[in-house]
């Protein structure tokens, strides 16, 4: 949750996560992906 968001490298994922909770939208399921090497 502390790595950083791939479209926004500036915010972290728990920032997105937190800011689309605000609106209402729940997050089911996550999967964590590796990018690059």
């Amino acid at each position: 949750m502390t790595q950083d968001w791939v479209i926004e490298p500036k915010k972290k994922v728990k920032e997105i996560i937190s800011e689309i909770s605000n609106k209402g939208i729940n997050i089911k399921e996550f999967i964590r992906l590796k990018i690059g090497e």
